[in-house]
């Protein structure tokens, strides 16, 4: 992954004329405000924009759609319903469309990260005069980077993914296992968990369910 994001910043100096690490400080930028949205997505905090609705959808992605005791969720059950010889009905295949289709795009879920990501391009440009082509290549990577993170998170929840052929994958797949169970306190990078090990939310030994968080979250 770090290759690929060094190789498209020395593309994007070359392009543009910026520095060959500017793409590099976006990434970990975004990095950074993608970590913060996921966790305020687990708190309840009346100051922060769009929380309210955004803890609330993301409550029903943790105990209502792929609750701690059914990783693979709604999805995999319906597809071995269809997957059965008494059904008659094809399965559907996990298409980008799939992964792009959200009720909430574009609203209180991803609010808060929509808006981190333009006011830090406001601030590139207004504070760092950075021009406005790496403005526009920085969009086109967070971009990127947001269709490939929300593929490869509902990865995870679909059992017997093409991807479970590398050991990479499995060990990203595992610590988000783990995110989902109890708390849901820990691994919130899903694909990055560097700020996890520094601000110490990362844990690769699981977490028992906590029944009384549960119940409390739901009640919220």
């Amino acid at each position: 992954m770090y290759a690929t994001l060094i190789l498209y910043s020395f593309i994007v100096a070359y392009v543009t004329g910026c520095y060959w690490y500017t793409m590099l400080i976006f990434y970990f930028v975004e990095y950074i405000a993608f970590y913060l949205w996921h966790w305020q997505a687990h708190h309840r905090l009346w100051w922060i924009p769009f929380n309210e609705g955004c803890s609330k959808k993301h409550k029903e992605h943790h105990w209502e759609i792929y609750p701690p005791n059914d990783f693979y969720g709604t999805r995999k059950r319906q597809t071995d319903e269809m997957n059965s010889p008494r059904s008659n009905v094809d399965p559907l295949p996990i298409s980008w469309s799939d992964y792009m289709r959200h009720k909430t795009w574009v609203s209180d879920h991803e609010g808060l990260l929509i808006l981190q990501t333009f006011i830090q391009l406001i601030v590139a440009r207004l504070v760092f005069h950075c021009f406005y082509s790496t403005i526009v290549c920085a969009f086109l990577g967070f971009m990127i980077m947001g269709f490939i993170g929300n593929w490869l998170h509902h990865a995870y929840h679909v059992e017997d993914h093409w991807l479970e052929r590398f050991k990479w994958y499995h060990e990203l797949r595992a610590l988000h296992y783990i995110h989902h169970l109890g708390t849901a306190k820990h691994n919130y990078g899903v694909l990055n968990m560097t700020l996890d090990r520094f601000l110490g939310s990362f844990t690769f030994t699981g977490t028992k369910t906590n029944k009384k968080h549960q119940s409390q979250d739901k009640r919220q």
